[in-house]
């Protein structure tokens, strides 16, 4: 782990930006196109002469989805510690 604090920033940069991967579905009357760097994803759809598109940041979404975990434990504990203390005070 410690060589990849050593990595100079523009490496970081350079990784970031690159596609990693490129994939091309050609199929009748539809085609796409998809590139996936380190930190973003684009989509670019052809179907009968229109167009779509869509751009993502995949490191968000994991960030909303553990946040919403951690919402969702947090609550969960809470809930459980209250009903806890609800039966022992009950006794």
């Amino acid at each position: 782990m410690e060589i990849l604090l050593h990595i100079p920033w523009w490496i970081w940069l350079l990784a970031s930006i690159l596609p990693y991967t490129i994939k091309r579905q050609k199929m009748t009357k539809m085609q796409s196109l998809a590139l996936s760097a380190f930190f973003w994803q684009f989509y670019i759809r052809k179907q009968n002469k229109h167009f779509s598109w869509s751009f993502s940041l995949p490191w968000l979404k994991q960030i909303q989805r553990s946040r919403y975990f951690h919402k969702m434990v947090v609550s969960l504990g809470t809930k459980l510690i209250q009903e806890w203390l609800k039966k022992l005070l009950s006794l």
